[in-house]
């Protein structure tokens, strides 16, 4: 399991539980398209290349730098013109954007903002987007409408490193309501090493390492459609927000529920206990964004010492 795979494990199990969701690929280098099992993904045109569609709305040449463009470009009919339904899952894949020299804006930049913020502020189904690892899309204003910043992380030392440094980021426009997701947990050892070095979050759970999901990515199947435990992982942190949004209509629910799950396999059998915790404020809107922080190299590899002296751990990056 993947950031990806991640997010689209927990798309549809919102749509499974009856919730109109907007899947949203932020992320350049992932394929949220192929995991949700979407036909010819490679066929969906990203947002950022769509150059008429860029010069229309911007008023500028597509790719330019330093002219000038509307920095509130109209998009509220984008969501419509530019996304793609299955079931009752839309989908839209933003692209990236070249950034020039110092960081400045282009149109396409320009116009991805505006739509990001849009589909935050103004939209009244789920939102569930796949973000690179940064937080770039994101200002005050569109982060205080989100309900969760879901920071999906390994066990490897480079990957806690960029998770503390994705809470550093978005403390600094704001953002609090930021949880923890575990990923590619291979056994106990897993998952206290990453209660031990990632703190001051809330842990929504522990997804366990499969290998029945490597083979749906090979085979380019969605996961979903496979029954394993991380599939009841996500399916039971789904149920746990639906559940706060049914009973609350808020954003942030007061609910502390805890979700036990026994007997998931991934190399041995271990007790993952999945904490599921949201916090309150009033909005019709339900944002879910998730970010990855598991770069590191092909190998993760770290070194946790308890009381049974140190255990070494080699994570595949690329097989979960």
């Amino acid at each position: 399991v993947g950031k990806t795979t991640f997010a689209a494990l927990l798309i549809k199990a919102m749509s499974e539980e009856g919730k109109r969701v907007l899947a949203i690929d932020a992320d350049p280098d992932a394929n949220l398209a192929a995991a949700l099992g979407i036909p010819n993904p490679e066929a969906i045109v990203p947002i950022s290349d769509m150059k008429h569609l860029v010069e229309e709305r911007t008023g500028a040449q597509f790719g330019s730098i330093g002219t000038f463009f509307k920095l509130n470009p109209k998009v509220d009919d984008l969501p419509e013109k530019c996304s793609v339904e299955v079931d009752n899952i839309k989908f839209m894949r933003l692209g990236g954007v070249k950034k020039g020299g110092g960081g400045c804006i282009c149109p396409a930049s320009s116009l991805l903002k505006a739509l990001v913020s849009h589909i935050l502020l103004a939209r009244e189904e789920v939102v569930v987007m796949d973000m690179e690892a940064g937080i770039e899309h994101l200002g005050r204003g569109t982060a205080s409408a989100m309900d969760k910043l879901i920071v999906v992380v390994e066990p490897g030392r480079r990957s806690v490193e960029t998770a503390n440094n994705i809470k550093r980021l978005a403390s600094e426009i704001g953002l609090t309501r930021i949880f923890l997701v575990g990923n590619k947990i291979r056994g106990k050892a897993d998952q206290e090493f990453l209660e031990k070095y990632v703190t001051g979050f809330d842990w929504l759970g522990f997804v366990p390492y499969n290998e029945e999901i490597i083979e749906a990515d090979l085979t380019g199947e969605c996961p979903y459609d496979r029954d394993t435990p991380a599939r009841e992982v996500v399916r039971e942190m789904a149920q746990s927000f639906i559940k706060g949004i049914d009973e609350h209509g808020l954003r942030h629910s007061h609910e502390h529920g805890h979700v036990h799950t026994h007997e998931h396999r991934h190399g041995e059998e271990i007790h993952i206990h999945a904490h599921a915790h949201t916090h309150a404020h009033k909005h019709p809107h339900h944002h879910f964004h998730e970010h990855s922080h598991a770069d590191d190299d092909h190998v993760h590899d770290h070194n946790h010492t308890g009381n049974h002296g140190p255990h070494n751990h080699d994570h595949d990056k690329d097989k979960g």
